[in-house]
C-alpha cells in the first residue's frame, strides 16, 4: 500500500496496481494496461510511480515540473514526494527528478540501499547505514544525527528513521510532538505532516504527533510478551501494557483463546489472569486486547501453541531440537514455556539444571508418587519438588549422580 496526499495505490497479489482517491491531476489513473505488473508503487502530493517488473520506472498524475520525464534505466525502488522523485538503481546509486526548488533532486554520489523524497528535501540510507539529507532544511528535516539505520522516510518538515537497535529518531519540526517517537523496537517507520507512524516488532501500528491529523484509531495499541503458563486444563496467561495507550488510560484487558474464543479478563493494572476449563489434548493459542475510554486495541500477537496438560507442543525456540529425544521433546516444550530457550538443553553450562529437567519430566508423566528416596546418590542436590521426577527418571534408566544434565548423561 502507498498513500499520498489525498489517494492511495496498492499492490494487488497479481503484481498489478490499483489507484482510488482525488484524481484531478491523474494521480489515481495509471498510464500503463492494466495488465502492467509491478514490483513497488508509491503515491506522492499529485503523483504516483511505480517500478514495472522489468526494471524500469513509470509515473502518473501531475507533469507540471518534469516529475514523469523518468530517466532511462532501471530502478530497484522509487520514492515520489512532493513535486519530486528519487529512485534506487540496480547498482545502488540514486536519481531524483521534477521540481527543484530547495535542491531536493540534488542526489549525492555513493552507493544507497534506500531512498525517500519529502515534500521539498529528501534522504538516503547509504550502504554502510548512515543516512544523508538533501534539499529545504528549514526546519532541521535535512540535518539527521549521526549513526546507523535500516530505513529512512522523509515527511513534510521532519524526517524518522528505524536506527539498527529498532529504535525510531526524528529529526526537523516536532509541531504537536510529530518528532517525538515513543520507545522501541519498530521495524518500519513513515513520517507524516503533523504525525508520524511506526510498526513495531510485534507487527502492531504506533502513532505520535497531532491526533487531529491521525489517520489511524485512537484506541491503545495491544499489549506485547504475551506468555502462556498450563497445567492441566487451565492457564495462567500474563502481558506488558501497551507501548501507547493513545493518551487514555488502559482500563482493562481481555484474553481470547484460538480455537474456542472463551478466555478471561482483568482490570488494570493487572497484567494477568487465568483461564479453565481447557482441554488436555488440543493445541490452543492466547492473544490479548487492551481497552480505555477510546475503546479496545487489535490483538495481541499470539503465543506459542500449547496443550494444557502436557506443557504444550514442542516449541520453535531451540535450534537443536533434532538432537533432542523424543521422550524429552515435551519437556523441552515446558521448558520454553518458562523461558528457558538456550540453544543446547543439556549444556552443563547452560540454563536448565537437572531438578528443573526432572520437575518438568515428571509433570510430563503425570505427577507420579513422591516417595521419600530414590536411590540417587546425590538427592541432596535434588529439591524436594523435583524428587517424583527423580524417581521417574531413574525408572527410564536415567541414574547419573552428576546433579546437572551433560551430553551423553
Amino acid at each position: 500500500m502507498a498513500s499520498g496526499a489525498a489517494h492511495t495505490c496498492g499492490l494487488r497479489s497479481d503484481a498489478t496496481v490499483v489507484c482510488w482517491g482525488r484524481n484531478v491531476e491523474g494521480q489515481s489513473s495509471p498510464l500503463t494496461p492494466l495488465s502492467t505488473t509491478f514490483t513497488q508503487v508509491s503515491a506522492g502530493r499529485f503523483n504516483t510511480c511505480g517500478v514495472r517488473t522489468g526494471g524500469t520506472v513509470v509515473c502518473w498524475g501531475n507533469d507540471g515540473f518534469g516529475q514523469l520525464a523518468v530517466p532511462s534505466g532501471s530502478f530497484t525502488r522509487v520514492s515520489v514526494g512532493g513535486l519530486h522523485v528519487c529512485g534506487v538503481r540496480p547498482n545502488q546509486t540514486l536519481a531524483c527528478w521534477g521540481f527543484n526548488s530547495n535542491g531536493q533532486t540534488n542526489a549525492p554520489t555513493g552507493r544507497f540501499s534506500g531512498v525517500s523524497a519529502g515534500d521539498d528535501h529528501s534522504c538516503g540510507v547509504r550502504t554502510d547505514g548512515t543516512v544523508v539529507c538533501w534539499g529545504s532544511n528549514g526546519a532541521g528535516q535535512a540535518s539527521p544525527p549521526w549513526g546507523t539505520f535500516t530505513t529512512v522516510d522523509s515527511g513534510a518538515t521532519r524526517s524518522c528513521g528505524v536506527r539498527s537497535d529498532q529504535q525510531v529518531v526524528c529529526w526537523g519540526s516536532d509541531l504537536a510532538g510529530g518528532a517525538t517517537p515513543p520507545a522501541g523496537p519498530f521495524a518500519a517507520v513513515t513520517a507524516g505532516g503533523d504525525n508520524a507512524c511506526g510498526l513495531t516488532s510485534q507487527e502492531v501500528v504506533v502513532c505520535w504527533g497531532s491526533q487531529a491529523s491521525l489517520s489511524g484509531s485512537p484506541a491503545p495499541g495491544p499489549p506485547t510478551n504475551v506468555r502462556a503458563r498450563v497445567v492441566a486444563g487451565s492457564a495462567t496467561v500474563s502481558w506488558t501494557p501497551p507501548v501507547d495507550d493513545a493518551g487514555s488510560p488502559v482500563t482493562g484487558y481481555t484474553v481470547t483463546v484460538w480455537p474456542g474464543g472463551a478466555g478471561c479478563t482483568s482490570v488494570a493494572p493487572a497484567t494477568s489472569c487465568g483461564v479453565a476449563g481447557l482441554s488436555q489434548s488440543a493445541a490452543v493459542r492466547f492473544t490479548v486486547t487492551a481497552t480505555n475510554a477510546r475503546g479496545s486495541s487489535m490483538p495481541s500477537a499470539g503465543t506459542i501453541p500449547v496443550v494444557p496438560g502436557v506443557c504444550g507442543v514442542v516449541p520453535t525456540a531451540f535450534s537443536d531440537e533434532l538432537a533432542i529425544p523424543k521422550f524429552a521433546k515435551r519437556g523441552a516444550s515446558c521448558l520454553s514455556e518458562r523461558d528457558i530457550t538456550t540453544n543446547d538443553p543439556y549444556n552443563a553450562y547452560g540454563a536448565v539444571s537437572r531438578a528443573q529437567m526432572a520437575a518438568f519430566l515428571w509433570r510430563m508423566a503425570g505427577s507420579p508418587p513422591s516417595p521419600s528416596s530414590c536411590g540417587f546418590a546425590d538427592e541432596s542436590f535434588i529439591p524436594l519438588f523435583a524428587r517424583p521426577g527423580a524417581c521417574w527418571l531413574k525408572a527410564e534408566g536415567i541414574t547419573t549422580v552428576n546433579p546437572t544434565i551433560r551430553p551423553g548423561s
